[in-house]
């Protein structure tokens, strides 16, 4: 057997035999350095959201599970308990987007309704303006028709 295939052997044998134990060490180590990075970083994001936590909690209602999380994360210490509640705050956070753009969202909607005619009225507004002048608005009650108002 040659030199190169005798070292060739030798390091595939330390691959095999230094595989699991290399990778358990190197997650254990970036699972510590995370989780001790996640924990430095955690008492700023705890006092940012305590607020939001505090209202959340107090919502009537709130069952009594949700609320047991909430004390949990605002007491004890560890990016767990964050880590658990997250997903309720994004989710928290992306109504709050989505309430914020709505008006804006509305302007566009306004002016394309502008445009197209797609406003509907209702059968009140219709029998009113019907009264005023029956020749003017009678094609309003085809409108109502198509809404499922019947004579």
């Amino acid at each position: 057997m040659s030199i190169s295939k005798r070292i060739h052997d030798t390091i595939e044998d330390w691959i095999v035999e230094w595989r699991d134990r290399l990778r358990g060490w190197m997650s254990s180590w970036v699972e510590r350095g995370a989780e001790q990075l996640m924990d430095a970083m955690e008492p700023e994001l705890r006092a940012e959201i305590k607020p939001s936590l505090l209202r959340l909690r107090d919502i009537p209602g709130m069952p009594d599970d949700f609320k047991d999380l909430i004390d949990k994360t605002l007491e004890e210490p560890g990016f767990i308990h964050f880590a658990a509640i997250l997903p309720y705050l994004v989710g928290i956070m992306i109504g709050f987007g989505m309430g914020a753009a709505a008006p804006a969202s509305k302007i566009g909607s306004y002016q394309v309704d502008k445009l197209v005619h797609s406003h509907r009225l209702d059968a009140m507004s219709v029998i009113t303006a019907w009264r005023r002048d029956p020749e003017a608005y009678e094609h309003l009650f085809q409108d109502l028709k198509d809404q499922g108002w019947s004579d």
